[in-house]
This record gives C-alpha cells, structure tokens and sequence, in this order.
C-alpha cells in the first residue's frame, strides 16, 4: 500500500535492533514496507555491526520516509538496544521486527485490530512458521509456539501465565510480538513488578520483559502466522552463541527470583525458581550431551526429584542404577 506519511506521531513504532545483519535486514524492512497496516514508523538501531550493515541501513532510509536510524559506536548488546528503541519510539503501540525474519502483510493490521479491541492485553503475538535455511517447503515448516498452533491460548489469569512463562520459557514469539508502549515504566512507582527492558542483559531480554509485561497486563497470541523465521545462517556459531544463551537464561532466573522473591505483587519464589532451573539444566544437557550433560541432568533431578522428563533422560543413558534410583511416583 502507499506509504501513510503523517507530521504527528505514527500509531505504531517498529523495533529493529541490528547487529551484523548486512545479509538479511533488506529482506526485513521490505516485509515491514509491505504491511497492509502503513501508519507506522521503523526504527533501525545499529549495535556497533562490523559487517555493512551501517551502509545498507543508510541505503534503506532513501527509500521511504517513515525509516529513523540510529546507532552505538561499540556493541552494547540486545538489551541496551532495545531499551534504546523503546526509549526513542513515538507509537502508541510498539511492535518487533528482528533482522533475519519476515512479517506476513497482515501482521501489523490485526495485531493493531487486536490491541485496539482489548484494552485489559498488553502485548499480542502470535504464531511463527520455523525453518532452516530453505531447508524445509513452508508448507513443512515447522510452527511455533505449539500452544496456539493446536488452538490454544495463554493463560488469562495473572499468577498462572507468570508461572507458565517461568517454567516453560519463552513462548511467545518475539519477532511477532506488538505492546503498547503505556506498559514502560509500570510499576516502578508503585513499588510493584516495573516493567523495562533489561540494558544488560545481552539475551533472554524477550522472555525477562515477557514476564515482567504478564505481571500487570494479559499477553494474548493470535491464531495466526505473523512471521517466517530462519535460522539456518550462521550456523558454525551454534556454539558459541548457546554458551551465551544459557548464562542469560540462568542469569533471567536469578535476576526475577532476588527481586521478586517474597514480593505481595508476584507469585515467584525460590520454590518456583528451583523448578524454572531444573528446566534449564534439562535443556542445557540434551544440547551438551555426553558426560558433561549427564552431570546437568543429575543437577536438575537435584532440583525437581518428581519430573518424570528428567527421568526420563537420564533413562537413555546406560546403567542400571539409574534405572533403579527412579522412584515409583516419578514413573
């Protein structure tokens, strides 16, 4: 559709945080510039890429005149730039796009239909379509999360989607994620959950504000696909960013559980943190394997004796003494 270009302030601010992104972020921004939703403004933030992503970025802005950029000297991470976006974003609703994805046309429309629709929702996503570098046909591709692509929908009660999104991680698609930009800072005053993005935190910045956003406001997910995800590129980096990944997720679980444990506005305790980090280190361990992952496993039983799953992982491995440790409630 033709570009809505407007001298107030856009209805909605789309976030995308760049780093070494040179590769996919043209293909990015098109899937933005052809939403059938045009009052927007896109909001690219170079994070000190080595790559040519500063000279695509400028290429891009002569393009179309609801692109702003900006840009750190040095690489901050992903929480600072975002905290950065959110900070300079002028949209009453706030939506994210990341470099390496595709929005479906539609995205923006009925994520705005839906925010407009439900005051009490926070935030709206919905479902993504997952593949590996072309590697499956999209009508093979994988959809996630699982919840929605079988029909079903997050928790509407407080407690519950904040206990569900603790245990279970991330399970709202951060690519196709929009929220209102009322929610920043909520909180904070109040001596309740405030609600921000976290310039630290280098990952898990999604699931950490996911959870902070559920404590105040209800996150629904359409049943739809909003975005096409690959995450085929790069690949010999697979390691490398685990590592990272995993300390971050560790560190979300500490962080949430020292300043909310004990709190009236939250129902994390260490209780549930212990739980969160079994799950943790059950997945940490099927992605290391060998010894090495058999010592995470025997750390996350030491946390949840009673999960089955666990049992069930340490059941692959060879021994008979595993088999008989497993109590009879957990089989």
């Amino acid at each position: 559709m033709c570009p809505l270009l407007h001298s107030g302030s856009p209805r909605v601010s789309v976030l995308l945080p760049v780093y070494n992104g040179a590769a996919s972020l043209e293909r990015a921004v098109d899937s933005i510039l052809g939403q059938t939703f045009g009052d927007f403004e896109l909001l690219l933030h170079d994070d000190g890429s080595s790559d040519a992503s500063p000279a695509v970025i400028a290429a891009l802005l002569e393009r179309d005149g609801r692109l702003r950029a900006s840009r750190f000297e040095r690489n901050r991470g992903l929480g600072a730039a975002m905290a950065h976006l959110a900070g300079i974003a002028r949209g009453e609703y706030l939506a994210v796009q990341e470099q390496d994805d595709v929005s479906l046309p539609d995205r923006l429309a009925a994520e705005v239909a839906l925010l407009d629709a439900e005051p009490e929702v926070g935030l709206v996503s919905g479902i993504a379509e997952w593949r590996e570098s072309g590697s499956r046909p999209a009508s093979e591709a994988r959809l996630f999360p699982g919840l929605l692509a079988g029909g079903g929908q997050y928790p509407r009660e407080r407690d519950a989607m904040v206990r569900y999104l603790f245990l279970e991680q991330c399970k709202v698609v951060n690519a196709g994620a929009m929220f209102r930009r009322a929610v920043l800072g909520a909180g904070a005053e109040a001596g309740e959950v405030a609600i921000h993005f976290d310039a630290a935190a280098r990952m898990s910045v999604d699931w950490q504000f996911f959870l902070r956003l559920a404590h105040r406001w209800r996150i629904h997910g359409l049943h739809q696909v909003v975005v096409s995800m690959d995450r085929g590129a790069g690949r010999d980096s697979l390691t490398r960013r685990k590592d990272l990944q995993f300390a971050e997720a560790r560190r979300c679980l500490r962080l949430l559980r020292d300043e909310l444990a004990g709190s009236p506005h939250s129902p994390i305790d260490r209780s549930l943190h212990r739980r969160a980090l079994a799950t943790q280190l059950l997945l940490e361990s099927r992605f290391r394997g060998g010894a090495r992952g058999f010592g995470l496993l025997l750390a996350a039983l030491v946390r949840d004796p009673w999960r089955s799953e666990i049992w069930r992982s340490l059941g692959q491995y060879p021994g008979r003494a595993i088999r008989k440790l497993r109590p009879a409630e957990a089989r």
